[in-house]
C-alpha cells in the first residue's frame, strides 16, 4: 500500500522495533538480524502466532507496515476520513495494507454496516484476516478490478488509500469511474488528492478528496 511520506525511513523504524512483545494476544519474535547489507534497509523478520494458534512469517518494509511494530500502519490524513464515516454504512477500501484502516471503519460502521476491502499484497491479506479478523469485514487478495462482480449502487463510501491506477490495477480514469458507478447516489469517493484533483466539486480532507456521485436522474430524464 502506498502512503504519505513518513518522517522516519524504513531502517529507522526497523531499528526501534521490539524484538519481541505481545499485542491484543499476538505474539511477535524478530528472528536474527540479516547480514548488516539486509539490516541497513530495515528488511527484518518477524515470526508472528495468533491466539488460537496459527503462525505466520512478516516481512517489514517500506510499503508493507504493521501497526504493532511500529505504528505507523495508517496514511496521514486517515482520521479525517474516518471521521466522516457513519454507523450502518458500507464501505469499499482498496490498498487496505495490513488491515488497520478496514478495522477501524468496521468499528465504525458496527454491525449494521459492512467493510469490503481489498490488497493486492498476499502477505498483508493473511496478517489481516487473522489480526482484526471481525464479521462485518471482508479482506480479499485482489485489486479493485474485483468491483466488477458488484452491482450499481452497492456502497455507500468508497476509498482508495493509494493511488487509484495502483490500487484499482487500471488507468486512474477508468478506477474513478469504477468507483463512483459502486455507489449509492449521493455516495462518496475518497481517493489520494492528486487524483481528484481534476475534479469538480472536490473536498480536500488532509492528504485525500472526495467527491459526491451525483443523483440518478428521474426515469423519463435518463
Amino acid at each position: 500500500m502506498s502512503e504519505a511520506p513518513s518522517s522516519r525511513s524504513a531502517s529507522d523504524r526497523a531499528e526501534q522495533s521490539p524484538k519481541s512483545l505481545v499485542v491484543a494476544g499476538v505474539r511477535y519474535s524478530r528472528r536474527r538480524e540479516r547480514p548488516a547489507f539486509f539490516a541497513r534497509s530495515g528488511a527484518w523478520l518477524y515470526d508472528v502466532r495468533f491466539p488460537d494458534g496459527e503462525q505466520m512469517r512478516i516481512r517489514p518494509s517500506e510499503s508493507r507496515r504493521y501497526d504493532d511494530l511500529t505504528g505507523d500502519a495508517l496514511p496521514d490524513g486517515f482520521e479525517l476520513i474516518a471521521e466522516t464515516i457513519r454507523p450502518g454504512s458500507r464501505v469499499f477500501i482498496a490498498g487496505a495494507g495490513t488491515g488497520l484502516a478496514g478495522d477501524i471503519v468496521a468499528h465504525i460502521v458496527g454491525a449494521s454496516g459492512g467493510v469490503v476491502t481489498v490488497e493486492r499484497d498476499g502477505e498483508s491479506v493473511r496478517y489481516a484476516r487473522k489480526r482484526y479478523a471481525r464479521p462485518n469485514v471482508s479482506v480479499e487478495f485482489a485489486s479493485g478490478a474485483a468491483l466488477q462482480g458488484e452491482v450499481e449502487g452497492s456502497f455507500d463510501v468508497t476509498i482508495s488509500l493509494c493511488p487509484l491506477a495502483s490500487a484499482m490495477d487500471c488507468k486512474a480514469i477508468q478506477a474513478k469511474l469504477e468507483l463512483l458507478r459502486v455507489l449509492r447516489p449521493g455516495g462518496r469517493l475518497i481517493a489520494p488528492i492528486e487524483d481528484l484533483s481534476e475534479a469538480p466539486r472536490r473536498h480536500r480532507i488532509g492528504w485525500f478528496a472526495w467527491v459526491s456521485r451525483k443523483d440518478a436522474p428521474p426515469p423519463d430524464e435518463r
